[in-house]
């Protein structure tokens, strides 16, 4: 019997020792030894997956050293790219290895470890969101509501686009009380590292605002602020062309001035993202013309890898939305997002 431990424990050990040697490893600051799969790197933060927690984010400036076993793609700030393995250098450096040639760089030089297309300006890089609230009751009160919207993202080296959809039904005891769709879309075409020149177009259906539809088309400048994982914030400007098939009031076509402006952040060691975003537009026929803009407001806090909670504030207004009929129009909405 104490034979048979010896061997199973001798197993054990042999085990974890090949594990170990066919793993990346990266050493903290703190001393701590992190055994697994070196996901990426972008700006201040290392993605590594984990066989006991999964991927965890690391913050690069915590990392005192790194090795791993296979080749990664590596981008150096001034954009340079190499596809090496990582092994440990002194403290603050590593090693690259190619089959070529290998030599020391300092992980404050390191921009990118497998940085994605539209980064390394050799593809398009994909992305979007769904969220979702629907609820129910029955009895003393009988209502139902689903509301839902939706966002596809493209990013490149040169340009990106995206596109958004919202979308609302619900009913009071067997009366529909508000129906309506928004669908936007934009390009970007990039001028510098701040600047973009973009082109957008909308088109809204609400017949209890009088809006049977309206649609919009036209471009502008766009300013980023700060534009990484962590946090983004941009404002953009230009004129629009806004067409209106109303309901019950004639309907009209004007030129306007339309804005737009994106904030987003993630604090609180990346456990809750705050965000704000609002799109618009103001005729320019008249000095009083009519304004019109969407602004949500809201936090998301993740639940598992691609999933996350949202509570958001929806603002619509409308400066003449017709007899009767109210000018905002304020939603607090509670749901489950997904990203793809």
């Amino acid at each position: 019997m104490p034979l048979l431990r010896a061997l199973a424990a001798l197993h054990l050990v042999m085990v974890f020792a090949l594990h170990s040697a066919h793993a990346d490893q990266i050493v903290l600051k703190n001393g701590d030894r992190l055994t697994g799969k070196v996901v990426s790197k972008t700006d201040d933060t290392l993605t590594y997956r984990t066989e006991y927690a999964g991927e965890i984010k690391v913050r690069w400036k915590d990392v005192v050293s790194i090795a791993t076993d296979e080749p990664v793609t590596v981008m150096s700030a001034d954009g340079k790219l190499e596809k090496v393995r990582l092994e440990r250098a002194g403290a603050g450096d590593a090693k690259l290895v190619s089959e070529e040639k290998s030599h020391d760089v300092r992980l404050a030089d390191v921009a990118h470890i497998n940085p994605p297309p539209h980064v390394t300006g050799t593809g398009v890089t994909y992305g979007g969101r769904v969220s979702l609230l629907a609820s129910a009751s029955r009895g003393n009160t009988d209502d139902g509501r689903v509301y839902g919207e939706g966002q596809l993202r493209a990013r490149a080296k040169a340009y990106s686009y995206g596109i958004n959809f919202q979308a609302e039904h619900k009913e009071e005891k067997s009366v529909t009380t508000a129906q309506n769709y928004w669908l936007g879309g934009r390009y970007n075409r990039v001028i510098d590292d701040q600047r973009f020149a973009y082109v957008r177009a909308s088109a809204r259906n609400d017949e209890f605002i009088d809006i049977r539809l309206r649609t919009t088309l036209g471009g502008g400048l766009g300013w980023k602020f700060f534009d990484t994982e962590k946090e983004h914030f941009s404002v953009l400007g230009g004129l629009e062309y806004a067409a209106v098939d109303r309901k019950d009031r004639v309907s009209d076509s004007y030129p306007a001035f339309g804005w737009g402006v994106d904030y987003r952040q993630w604090v609180l060691d990346d456990h809750l993202q705050l965000y704000f975003n609002q799109t618009g537009f103001s005729s320019l026929r008249s000095a009083s013309g009519d304004v019109t803009f969407r602004t949500r407001t809201g936090v998301r806090i993740p639940l598992a890898a691609k999933l996350s909670a949202n509570a958001q504030v929806n603002y619509d207004y409308e400066s003449d939305p017709g007899p009767g009929r109210d000018k905002t129009d304020v939603q607090l909405l509670m749901g489950l997002a997904y990203d793809f």
